[in-house]
């Protein structure tokens, strides 16, 4: 059985994939001419996003078929920004059963928490 993430760390994981989106919209402003911010939390917050990036394009690279790997990538994202509305049982996804997709997100949760020292 594959050892589980503490439950902290696991929080921690969520909140920063839960706001990669809001993270990522704003750099972006802050990439426009007169915007300024300080370079160490600019770094910081370049870090989460790549941790959650980088752990997103892993999601699924055993999965030979790219359709079946997005559908899957955007239904982890679903999923971890709402597990209420949006569990296994309404993602409906093609080739991917209800346990494999609770072991790939918590990889998913995982990835991010050693790619951002967490572990």
């Amino acid at each position: 059985m594959a050892k589980r993430l503490p439950e902290d760390v696991k929080q921690v994981c969520l909140w920063l994939a839960k706001g990669y989106e809001r993270r990522l919209a704003k750099e972006q402003d802050q990439k426009h001419p007169g915007s300024r911010r300080a370079g160490k939390g600019r770094n910081r917050e370049r870090e989460r996003l790549e941790a959650v990036e980088q752990a997103l394009v892993a999601v699924g690279a055993d999965i030979a078929a790219d359709e079946v790997r997005r559908q899957l990538r955007e239904a982890i994202m679903l999923n971890v920004k709402s597990g209420r509305k949006y569990p296994y049982e309404l993602l409906r996804l093609e080739g991917v059963s209800r346990s494999d997709f609770y072991r790939r997100k918590d990889k998913f949760l995982e990835d991010i928490a050693a790619r951002m020292g967490l572990l």
